[in-house]
């Protein structure tokens, strides 16, 4: 329980002596999107927390004013509470703006930062002034945002934006290979939008305070932070203000902040699966991804990448 509200989780890997990794999810996402990495993680040897943010997943969705500083302090409790150690966080999204403003008020907590695929803020309002491309639309994003506060517009833009069709349309154009976007991984994300109160999170996330840029705290942080993007990736472009900013970020500070890229990859790289949207993709990069979706054993980029760098991380 939290603020008086049920907070789902869940938690894999060793029950005693082992470094405590806690994941962060992204909007309209959930604990069981991440059921590939927590797994994996859990059988290296990590124990690994996933919680439900408030107003998502399998956690309850009060009609409060949700917000990513709102999630943080969510997410200090719930290290202090639930984890009962120093942990390193990782994120995904939204999630990863969550992880970084939890590591800025709960620093204590915090022995370093995974990042993947970063967002600047809850919304675009947070890269209004710093996007040319999204300062010429605002005019467009704030009548979104009227539009939005009108319940039964809202309403009805909430219905079709969680239809099974629309779920479907933006993970097989922006998100997998069509292959991989099967009824389960659906249904997966859509459950939770009908639970009450649903609609009251998803107008928030995009009328309310976008809250602080990621990429504006990260600088003054002292724990190491690893960045992971990958490269096809059309919510939060690799070339964008945000990865450029912690690309800049890692060449200044090498000795605690890496950025890596993981290509032919979309905004979900920890799901294991290759988005085909690309020219540039090879033969053998699809075969190996294929080997992996057959052969549980072969870790995933993600996987390759986090675990030499978490296992130095938590070894200090």
């Amino acid at each position: 329980m939290w603020l008086g509200h049920r907070i789902s989780y869940e938690v894999h890997g060793p029950t005693q002596n082992a470094p405590s990794v806690v994941i962060s999810h992204g909007f309209g996402s959930s604990a069981r999107h991440f059921r590939k990495l927590t797994a994996a993680l859990g059988s290296a040897g990590f124990r690994v927390y996933a919680p439900d943010l408030l107003g998502f997943g399998a956690s309850e969705k009060p009609a409060v004013q949700y917000s990513p500083r709102l999630w943080a302090q969510q997410q200090a409790d719930f290290l202090e509470q639930c984890v009962g150690a120093p942990a390193v966080l990782v994120g995904n999204s939204i999630g990863s703006q969550v992880a970084v403003i939890t590591a800025s008020i709960s620093p204590q907590n915090v022995r370093g930062l995974i990042l993947l695929n970063c967002a600047a803020g809850m919304n675009q309002r947070g890269l209004y002034d710093d996007d040319p491309q999204l300062k010429a639309l605002k005019p467009v994003f704030l009548l979104v945002e009227f539009l939005l506060k009108q319940k039964g517009l809202a309403n009805f833009l909430f219905s079709r934006f969680r239809s099974k069709e629309n779920v479907t349309q933006i993970l097989t154009k922006q998100v997998y290979m069509k292959a991989q976007v099967t009824p389960d991984l659906v249904e997966l994300l859509m459950v939770p939008s009908d639970d009450p109160g649903a609609l009251n999170c998803f107008v928030e996330v995009f009328t309310g305070d976008p809250g602080p840029r990621p990429d504006a705290l990260a600088p003054s942080l002292d724990c190491p932070i690893q960045i992971i993007w990958g490269s096809l990736d059309q919510w939060t472009p690799i070339n964008g203000t945000v990865a450029n900013a912690f690309k800049q970020l890692a060449e200044s500070k090498p000795q605690t902040v890496r950025f890596d890229v993981i290509p032919d990859s979309g905004h979900c790289p920890f799901d294991g699966v290759l988005c085909l949207h690309s020219t540039a993709i090879s033969l053998p990069r699809v075969l190996t991804r294929v080997r992996y979706l057959w052969d549980l054993d072969t870790p995933d980029e993600v996987v390759q990448l986090a675990l030499p760098w978490l296992r130095a991380v938590t070894a200090s």
